[in-house]
Parts: structure tokens; sequence; C-alpha cells
């Protein structure tokens, strides 16, 4: 299993690694030593409203968003089927 790569890290948005608003950190640690693993931001509500626009622009972009319930389904099932397929 990889590990987490140690270090500073920014926010994701757009596909791009982006300095923070704010300047506030915190340290996440790894669960099974208790030991830092990285700094990542704590973010802003300018950061969040960023985050929350950029997910819209994809979600509409992606197709996902269109009026057709059934091919959402049909595409939900097959991912379904591939689940009980793996497990």
């Amino acid at each position: 299993m990889a590990s987490a790569k140690e270090g500073s890290r920014g926010m994701f948005l757009d596909g791009q690694e982006l300095t923070p608003a704010g300047r506030e950190h915190r340290t996440l640690l790894d669960p099974a030593t208790n030991r830092p693993i990285a700094t990542v931001p704590t973010g802003t509500k300018e950061d969040a409203r960023a985050a929350v626009e950029s997910a819209s622009k994809a979600f509409e972009a992606s197709g996902w968003a269109a009026p057709d319930g059934q091919r959402r389904l049909q595409v939900l099932g097959r991912i379904a089927q591939a689940l009980a397929e793996r497990w």
C-alpha cells in the first residue's frame, strides 16, 4: 500500500494545487502510528465558495446533470454490477 507523501499541501481546485486564502494549517496523523504525515490548509469561506463553484461547473460540464434519468440509472447499474462482481 502506498503511503502519503510527507510535507505541506495546498488545496486542489480545477486540477491544480493552489495556495489557500487563509493561513491556518492542520497536521494530519497516520492513524496506525499517530505520526504526522502532512500539513494541510484548513480553508476559509472563500476557499469553500471557490470549491463549490468549481464542482458545480464540473458537474454541469460532465453531462451527468442532463435531465435523462434513465441514462444515469444505466451508468449506476453498471457500477453496482462491477462492484458486486469484484466483491
